[in-house]
């Protein structure tokens, strides 16, 4: 018979909560500057949920900028099938010169210094406040989602500690 100490759910709760934190760190497989640059444009103009990505492009200039391309849509007779398009530039960096040989885009700042919304550049200020804006919801998403996982433990040491 297996002996069960009083606090072994509290210590299955620790690196738990350490893999739900740093989750919230990275997505999937997609880079940083190709999420980012899509949470900018949730909460402009025209911006409508209930759409999908229809497609990105990615063009690194090396030792200038990279540039990423995004296409959001709504299909259906509200959206008119226009897609909202846009465009992000990442100001190059030297931090890690080597990476740019190889293609990586870990060279390039993760914050776009410039952004074009439908043949639109935003003003610095529109763009601040874009990104302050999807800075704070994956903020918020991160919280939440730390909040949900710990709300399961503790359902979960609860239920261990009743048995």
């Amino acid at each position: 018979m297996k002996k069960s100490s009083r606090y072994s759910p509290v210590i299955k709760f620790f690196p738990l909560a350490g893999v739900l934190v740093f989750s919230g760190c990275s997505g999937p497989q997609e880079d940083v500057r190709l999420s980012f640059c899509k949470r900018l444009i949730d909460g402009q103009p025209g911006f409508s949920r209930g759409g999908e990505w229809k497609g990105s492009n990615i063009e690194a200039r090396r030792l200038e900028y990279a540039r990423i391309d995004v296409s959001y849509g709504v299909a259906g007779e509200d959206a008119g099938d226009s897609p909202m398009e846009a465009s992000c530039f990442y100001a190059y960096g030297v931090a890690q010169e080597n990476s740019a040989l190889h293609g990586d885009l870990s060279v390039y700042a993760t914050v776009p210094y410039k952004m074009i919304i439908n043949g639109r550049t935003l003003s610095d200020r529109e763009l601040d406040r874009a990104i302050n804006r999807a800075t704070l919801n994956q903020g918020k998403e991160l919280v939440d989602s730390v909040r949900q996982g710990v709300e399961e433990t503790k359902k979960n040491i609860r239920k261990e500690l009743t048995q």
